[in-house]
């Protein structure tokens, strides 16, 4: 979002245009999930592709808003929407997976576990904020990833706990 206010030009254009595709496109991810189980090949596929599109995004994003930069306003939100999407549509899915795999082995964790998630969604948009003006937008975006990388390894350690016999 912060690369994106440039981009656009004014920061209501980027608080609309991202809010809008990102709660839509996870809104979307997450509904691809109903039938995924967490132990399936499905699960770690759509882990990838998150860490795939996310990587992606980070690299080509930049060098794509520089040559873009002096497009009609339409074209650029256009240009933030395409680059959105698929990252909202794969950071959708980790959720309701990674919830999945909790639930498969201690269904009494799942209020504790959607309390973790709105604390963390506070701080992290905090902790972005404040790494942003310290560092940079890319260690912003960077640390972002990484903290995918370390969910996908809860992920990965739930996801054998779950499959283990009680």
């Amino acid at each position: 979002m912060q690369r994106l206010i440039i981009f656009l030009g004014h920061p209501t254009y980027s608080l609309s245009v991202v809010l809008f595709t990102l709660l839509l496109s996870s809104g979307l991810g997450s509904y691809t999930t109903r039938r995924v189980e967490a132990t399936s090949s499905s699960a770690m596929v759509r882990w990838t592709l998150l860490l795939v599109v996310v990587g992606a995004a980070g690299w080509l994003t930049p060098r794509l808003l520089q040559q873009l930069g002096e497009t009609a306003t339409w074209a650029r939100v256009g240009v933030s929407v395409a680059l959105l999407f698929p990252m909202g549509t794969a950071m959708g899915m980790a959720f309701p997976i990674g919830m999945k795999a909790a639930a498969g082995r201690a269904q009494v964790l799942t209020p504790w576990l959607w309390g973790v998630n709105g604390a963390m969604s506070v701080l992290g948009s905090v902790m972005a904020i404040a790494l942003a003006l310290e560092a940079g937008i890319s260690a912003s975006y960077w640390a972002g990833f990484s903290s995918y990388v370390l969910a996908l390894m809860a992920f990965i350690g739930m996801r054998a706990m779950a499959r283990r016999p009680r």
